[in-house]
């Protein structure tokens, strides 16, 4: 509604009515009945109320709440408070732009992640402002807060510049309206780098690592296992968080079933990893998975003792301990994934959201895998090429007293007179399943070359694991989705668990497959203890509602954080929330902590 005439226009950004009516009548100021936010057209920008300033505003602002309550904008009164008194603290808060919650929450998290904050204070390193706004604006932000977080009184500091420099490249947040805080997070970090990426005199990105690389960035590996010929395919992802789906408190509920039925069927080897002893369930793990894994593993345990007994002549002993490896390793990739839950409790945790995430897919029918390797052993004269970036060695097949799909892969042996296969469907097209995780592909596609004969298809195992993790690790909980056809969207409102400490150790990809890189970090990749240190909450609906962050200010205290308020909260107090977004930062836990409590 136009401020000097009451006109009201529509606030579409496509027809513009409102702009145009501001143009066409120089009436710069408007009121979004929607929100009560005052904007104008001339600086771009909300006019906020405040006593020492545009108080016409502030007293506006007062009478139309208290005339149309149901006007009032979300972010006036937070849905997400602690239950218990809060204590004021003189950590700074930061000013609400208009409905800019969203960019506060995200913000206080970045201010407290400790990596980040000790890169701040510890290196300085020369930024043009011309060249890199962002970045200038953010590290300005993080002294700031910094500064401010030791003085007396408890101050509030005004974002805004972090904000505006942003619009530039993302001119969504120019009317301060609010936004998605995980697609926040993701478009900041993008930036950042960005300016830091360095290009050689044709304009080409030269590929080098920066500060945020160090710091947020780790890779998932995707791996499909041919169930024909046994071969195994890597390929690596980098990520800068993993978006996790929330599963159904149903699969939670029946975890302790299908913990006991996967332990029947695990094979002993293996138990010990898995961790027979520990109250452990499986609660994604579901049957066809169980059955498939008892399976193969039952066709490499009968390749094992058929090996000495075929006719293929005796095998040296390097060759059975290269036969115990691969085989050892193709049970490791395909593994069931385990997570504890203590007592039986059957509430969702973000642990069994990763491990859903990382569940094992079956390829088959419609949706085979396209096999090279048996396309190769199929087709001797019309071989396929690996590429140099592939980390896996080459293999042959040994020719065994078994049915094709006992066939498993060896290492290079004499050419074999005989390949016995299942024929496959010419017509049907494998391919490979996509994940749901917020990763870029590191690897880029080639072009395939044209092949003489039509593709061999064959059933296969895919699955992601981690293989490297970094300092932090920004854990998404997918709380909204789309339903049905449309645009018609929904959130889940389900209490996720999440603890203070985290182990990633069990969801890591094994040691002995092939790195992806010479100078790969074991520390990294043995996954280890992390520590939560900050939690953004969104409450409300898809359509409106408010977003505070939780953040850890020490060992023993942590801060509620809604905007300029700022309030000092226990761990139970943060265990209980929503949680939208949750930052874990490598942790060496004390010895005495690490203990599991007894089985009940």
């Amino acid at each position: 509604m136009c401020c000097y005439c009451c006109q009201i226009n529509c606030p579409s950004e496509v027809l513009a009515h409102h702009k145009k009516h501001s143009n066409k009548k120089s009436h710069p100021i408007s009121v979004n009945l929607g929100t009560l936010e005052f904007w104008c057209f001339s600086c771009e920008q909300v006019i906020v109320g405040q006593p020492d300033a545009n108080q016409l505003v502030m007293e506006a602002t007062k009478v139309l709440k208290q005339s149309h309550p149901e006007h009032m904008p979300p972010s006036a009164e937070p849905v997400e408070r602690p239950s218990v008194k809060l204590e004021p603290a003189k950590n700074p808060g930061l000013t609400n732009l208009g409905n800019t919650c969203f960019f506060n929450a995200v913000l206080q998290c970045l201010v407290y992640t400790p990596a980040l904050r000790d890169f701040v204070s510890n290196h300085s390193i020369k930024i043009n402002p011309n060249d890199n706004p962002v970045t200038v604006a953010l590290f300005s932000l993080l002294e700031t807060m910094g500064e401010a977080s030791h003085s007396e009184n408890r101050l509030t500091i005004n974002p805004k510049q972090l904000l505006d420099s942003l619009s530039v490249k993302w001119p969504l947040y120019k009317n301060y309206q609010q936004q998605d805080g995980h697609e926040l997070l993701r478009r900041l970090l993008e930036v950042v780098e960005e300016e830091h990426e360095q290009k050689d005199e044709n304009g080409k990105v030269i590929e080098q690592p920066t500060f945020l690389d160090a710091i947020f960035q780790g890779h998932l590996v995707s791996v499909i296992v041919c169930d024909t010929c046994k071969h195994v395919s890597y390929s690596y992802e980098q990520f800068m968080d993993i978006s996790l789906p929330i599963i159904k408190a149903s699969q939670a509920k029946n975890g302790l079933k299908q913990f006991l039925t996967n332990m029947i069927r695990t094979p002993p080897s293996l138990r010990k990893s898995v961790g027979a002893t520990s109250p452990k369930i499986h609660p994604d793990v579901d049957k066809e998975h169980s059955d498939q894994f008892a399976s193969l593993t039952k066709d490499l345990d009968t390749l094992r003792l058929s090996r000495s007994r075929s006719g293929t002549g005796e095998s040296t002993d390097m060759e059975d301990q290269e036969i115990n490896k691969r085989i050892a390793l193709i049970q490791s990739l395909l593994r069931p994934l385990t997570v504890y839950v203590a007592d039986g409790n059957p509430e969702i945790t973000m642990e069994q959201c990763l491990q859903h995430f990382l569940k094992l897919e079956i390829l088959q029918g419609d949706n085979a895998w396209s096999c090279d390797n048996c396309y190769n052993l199929k087709h001797p004269d019309d071989k396929i090429v690996d590429p140099p970036r592939k980390a896996s060695a080459q293999f042959e097949l040994l020719q065994v007293n078994l049915p094709p799909s006992k066939l498993i892969e060896l290492p290079t042996v004499p050419s074999l007179d005989q390949f016995v296969e299942e024929e496959s469907d010419a017509e049907s097209t494998g391919s490979d399943s996509t994940s749901s995780a917020s990763v870029k592909d590191e690897q880029p596609k080639e072009p395939e070359r044209k092949r003489k004969y039509p593709p061999v298809h064959s059933k296969a195992f895919k699955r992601y694991l981690l293989y490297d993790l970094p300092e932090v690790m920004v854990m998404h909980l997918k709380r909204f989705h789309h339903t049905g056809q449309g645009y018609r969207a929904s959130k889940r409102d389900d209490h996720v668990r999440f603890d203070e400490y985290l182990d990633f150790s069990a969801f890591m990809a094994p040691m002995d497959m092939p790195p992806r890189k010479k100078e790969d970090d074991a520390r990294h990749r043995t996954g280890g203890t992390y520590r939560a240190y900050g939690v953004v909450v969104h409450s409300g609906t898809l359509y409106g509602g408010h977003y505070v962050a939780y953040v850890r200010l020490d060992d023993q205290r942590w801060a509620y954080c809604s905007d300029s308020v700022v309030s000092l909260v226990t761990w139970e107090a943060v265990a209980k929330s929503q949680a939208y977004i949750v930052f874990y930062h490598r942790f060496e836990k004390p010895e005495q902590s690490k203990e599991q409590p007894p089985v009940q």
